[in-house]
């Protein structure tokens, strides 16, 4: 009766193993952003299978992996980045990305005291641990997990200022889906992070209680693992495309071809002589209040005459421009070209033109071959 409480953790840290392996494994684990879900969920289970063995005296038997697993929460940061990214199609990092991985290498550096014990001194302290629950931590773990809280705050204003509010439309598209999905995951790692700050704080201030940090343990892994259960029931995660593309129905509109290619005249000449895209946060109701058409007109003229939703039309307007300010304007950065035309960020400049173009606007940028 005693061990009741082992029962949820052993559940969790099953399902975190079938996870990983669902996801690591063929046909799914041939996706990058899969590959770095189910890293993240053998995480998980590394953790919770040590929470659930450190009660019974396990590591009196092998001292050296004592802790072991106490960086596995510093490691989620970086993993969550990479799956984000991945997910993204931004495979490429950075230098500056390696900060976030700076908690975990600080983590390490304040290990280095404990690691540098022989077996018996590991193992008395151990024994002490069990006893009174001074788990052989410093105050430098404490700066470590500070440094965790507001690396994650950049990571979240990063995120979100890359990933904003995506297609204004209605349809939803991949890229709709996708951008909601990463915003998703970022406040699920909030969760995540605010769970393993009052952890550490548990552990750090002597209130060391054996069910508080089992709950929080549990809890911080959760909110993991509930991130794969979540995008494995999204095929459209999973998979990288719409299984079923979801097409307006305009059955019931009654506008003939004719007043659709009309409307969408309208539009571009609203477009052109106004220059409404160069409004970073330009909406379809404004749009489609210039040209005077309902909105609803708006995205049927142009899903159904130009196969395209209202940010691609928008957008396809910025790219031209920018590829003219590029090749005009070679003093002129990449950033302050995109805040010209209308972008909010230079990733999301930089993704919208890859599309538009197939290559990035600095490759678009360098003479081609002939050109003087």
């Amino acid at each position: 009766m005693t061990h009741l409480w082992l029962i949820p953790l052993v559940v969790a840290t099953g399902l975190g193993v079938v996870l990983s392996g669902v996801l690591l494994s063929p046909p799914l684990g041939r996706r990058i952003p899969n590959r770095w879900l189910g890293v993240l969920c053998a995480l998980a289970s590394v953790f919770l299978i040590e929470q659930g063995l450190t009660p019974f005296g396990w590591l009196r038997l092998v001292p050296h992996l004592a802790a072991a697993s106490y960086g596995v929460p510093f490691l989620v940061g970086p993993v969550v980045l990479l799956y984000c990214r991945a997910l993204g199609g931004q495979g490429t990092l950075r230098w500056v990305h390696l900060g976030y991985a700076l908690p975990f290498l600080g983590f390490l550096a304040a290990q280095i005291p404990f690691y540098r014990l022989s077996a018996a001194e590991k193992t008395s302290i151990i024994i002490n641990s069990l006893e009174t629950g001074d788990y052989f931590l410093s105050s430098r773990h404490l700066v470590v997990t500070g440094a965790q809280l507001v690396v994650s705050i950049v990571f979240f204003w990063a995120i979100h200022r890359t990933h904003g509010a995506g297609d204004e439309d209605g349809n939803w598209t991949y890229e709709r889906i996708r951008t909601a999905w990463i915003r998703r995951v970022t406040q699920l790692y909030g969760g995540f992070v605010l769970c393993l700050g009052a952890y550490w704080v548990s552990l750090m201030t002597g209130r060391y209680f054996a069910l508080l940090c089992f709950v929080l343990g549990l809890s911080m892994m959760t909110h993991l693992l509930i991130i794969a259960l979540w995008a494995l029931q999204r095929p459209e995660i999973v998979h990288g495309a719409l299984r079923t593309p979801r097409e307006p129905q305009y059955a019931t509109s009654g506008l003939t071809d004719e007043a659709l290619r009309q409307y969408v005249e309208r539009l571009k000449k609203v477009m052109e002589t106004e220059r409404l895209y160069l409004d970073p946060h330009l909406r379809a109701g404004q749009v489609a209040d210039a040209a005077r058409m309902a909105r609803h007109h708006l995205s049927q003229a142009l899903n159904q005459q130009l196969g395209i939703n209202f940010a691609r039309f928008v957008n396809g307007y910025r790219i031209d421009l920018a590829k003219t300010l590029l090749r005009s304007k070679p003093r002129l950065g990449v950033l302050e070209i995109a805040h010209r035309v209308g972008f909010n960020s230079k990733n999301a400049f930089q993704a919208a033109f890859k599309r538009h173009c197939g290559t990035s606007p600095s490759e678009f940028r360098r003479p081609q071959k002939g050109e003087t």
